[in-house]
């Protein structure tokens, strides 16, 4: 999903190169960096690079109706080096007059248990209407959120989550204010998400509704130092991997154990305010 227009507002982030490149990346089969950016799957170390390798791989359109599209990604020799497993990895994105879905559907085409994680990455545009700002804005839980929050290091610096880098001040409240000094370092991390949904609104309560299912953690990242116009809401099955990692795959938490020839599926949403 690179665009997404309605009344002649762009809801999806335009991919400006001064400030970050992507769109909606997809994360697979880990989310964030893995300690020493390896894991140890089967006996055996594997590297792979931060959020996996799924949003560099070229997908396959296999669908195309008026309202949505389904691409697909198979599991291939280069895969296989990185992550040793067999599977097939369908995006599905569809639109609505007030917004769209995309959902992650995972088959199991090996024939042992496979493990991932995965996760979305969608920038919105951050202010969305002409003569606000983006501290105009307020991310609003459908629950109050206990958190933890964890605040990243620098991207530089090795990727993992510290437990003792907490953001106690923003746990147990259901508004976060956007504020640019929130991501002097990396992304926001809302560990252990309870809400379905959450809400991004200026102070005319305009704005859109973010739904998601499946996942169990919420990142909220714009590039630091940057003041950039957009705001990714990213929501995850797994974390990046903390300091006290094991450096084991299948000992990461939430991660999803898939068996053979079973899928697995989990999706988000916008809708319009």
């Amino acid at each position: 999903m690179i665009s997404y227009i309605n009344n002649d507002v762009e809801y999806i982030w335009s991919g400006k190169p001064e400030y970050w490149k992507g769109h909606a990346p997809i994360l697979f089969p880990t989310v964030g960096a893995l300690k020493n950016r390896e894991t140890e799957i089967n006996g055996t170390n594997y590297k792979m690079k931060k959020h996996g390798f799924a949003r560099n791989c070229e997908f396959e359109l296999i669908k195309k109706a008026k309202d949505h599209v389904i691409y697909s990604l198979k599991s291939n020799e280069e895969t296989r080096a990185i992550y040793p497993f067999d599977f097939e990895l369908w995006i599905i994105h569809t639109v609505y007059t007030d917004g769209f879905k995309t959902e992650f559907q995972v088959f199991n085409k090996d024939r042992r248990e496979i493990l991932f994680g995965i996760g979305g990455h969608p920038g919105f545009n951050c202010p969305l209407y002409e003569n606000t700002e983006f501290y105009e804005y307020d991310i609003i839980f459908d629950r109050m959120e206990k958190g933890p929050f964890y605040r990243m290091r620098p991207d530089d610096y090795d990727g993992v989550i510290y437990r003792e880098d907490r953001v106690r001040e923003l746990e147990g409240k259901k508004v976060i204010r956007l504020e640019y000094s929130l991501f002097d370092e990396d992304v926001l991390i809302i560990d252990n998400i309870k809400s379905n949904s959450l809400k991004l609104l200026n102070k005319n309560n305009k704005g859109f509704e973010f739904r998601f299912k499946g996942f169990n953690s919420i990142g909220l990242w714009t590039p630091p130092l940057k003041k950039a116009p957009f705001i990714c809401i990213e929501p995850w099955t797994v974390n990046p991997d903390f300091i006290d990692s094991t450096g084991k795959f299948r000992e990461k938490p939430n991660i999803t154990r898939l068996m053979p020839n079973s899928d697995f599926s989990v999706h988000y949403e916008m809708k319009i305010i």
